[in-house]
């Protein structure tokens, strides 16, 4: 919604409603407004439709700019090898860890058992 333009910053209340006349918030709510119709009338792949056409309307009017299909990657110079192993042997990140293992290890099990269970289908 921030990069629509329908949300925009303003410094007494961080966050307002943005100028819904621009044509960047009209096309952010003619492709949701697509994506439902599109959904509701069981088409498949809506949202990847809906995304294409909006993207070609933006390009077309000149809202969007075409920056090509691909483009060489960011650097990794800023991130590489930069990382705090001491940092991550503390007894409060070994917690947290810990933590994130049970969830996943319980949603993991919970799910195969709901799969697997013999005669149970939605």
């Amino acid at each position: 919604m921030k990069n629509a333009g329908i949300v925009v910053d303003h410094p007494a209340t961080l966050v307002t409603m943005g100028d819904l006349a621009k044509p960047e918030p009209v096309l952010a709510v003619i492709g949701f407004f697509s994506i439902a119709v599109l959904t509701a009338r069981g088409v498949p792949g809506s949202i990847i439709i809906s995304i294409l056409g909006v993207t070609v309307i933006g390009v077309a009017l000149g809202i969007t700019e075409n920056q090509g299909v691909v483009s060489m990657p960011p650097s990794v110079a800023p991130t590489f090898a930069q990382m705090d192993i001491a940092g991550a042997l503390e007894i409060g990140l070994i917690t947290i860890v810990f933590a994130f293992l049970f969830v996943d290890l319980f949603d993991t099990a919970g799910t195969l058992v709901g799969l697997a269970a013999p005669g149970r289908h939605a």
